[in-house]
């Protein structure tokens, strides 16, 4: 990852729904700008439970999405990364 890599991360809650979905409904949505220290901070990081979706980008091999499930697995955490310059 490049020194001069920004990110947009938006997180949000998830719920199970009865059926034992997720809900599609973002709660408590939140819109955070990262800078490169930030950023690299974050991504070394590691959630219990979590699973990540990467994707190639300018910037490199890089995280798009992190899901962490809460301990009882009623909730999870969602995290979309949008990577900039």
């Amino acid at each position: 990852m490049q020194d001069t890599t920004h990110a947009r991360v938006t997180r949000w809650t998830q719920t199970r729904t009865p059926s034992g979905r997720w809900s599609t409904q973002r709660t408590n949505e939140e819109t955070e700008d990262f800078k490169p220290h930030e950023l690299s901070n974050f991504l070394r990081t590691s959630f219990p439970g979590e699973r990540r979706h990467t994707g190639y980008f300018k910037q490199g091999y890089l995280p798009y999405r992190i899901t962490v499930p809460s301990p009882d697995k009623q909730v999870r955490y969602v995290y979309t990364i949008e990577y900039y310059e």
